[in-house]
């Protein structure tokens, strides 16, 4: 009885702490989805110019292989992930820049 008690309160506690993490750091993979999905506004908005959306999705494009490299070996390192956290903090500053930019837009 005690077993089976330490092992659900275990797997709860094990749940809990996952859950947690989930909501305070979000995934690499959900900043690229809102970052691509703010690009293809910007386009339809007419913020973005063809040049300016081309560019901001190379950038993403270099973001997604550095992701690519960082799971080749199965897992990423804190290093890994931080290094992917900064790109995609540069491309939202040039998100941002490049739809505010005041430039005409065809």
């Amino acid at each position: 009885m005690k077993t089976k008690l330490i092992f659900i309160l275990l797997l709860g506690f094990g749940m809990w702490t996952t859950a947690s993490a989930q909501v305070c750091a979000p995934a690499i993979g959900q900043t690229q989805v809102r970052q691509q999905q703010r690009i293809h506004q910007g386009v339809r908005q007419g913020d973005l110019t063809r040049r300016e959306a081309w560019q901001l999705k190379r950038q993403q494009g270099k973001i997604q292989y550095m992701k690519r490299q960082a799971w080749a070996d199965g897992r990423i390192t804190r290093g890994e992930k931080a290094r992917i956290r900064a790109a995609q903090h540069q491309a939202n500053r040039h998100i941002a820049v490049k739809k505010h930019n005041r430039r005409d837009h065809f």
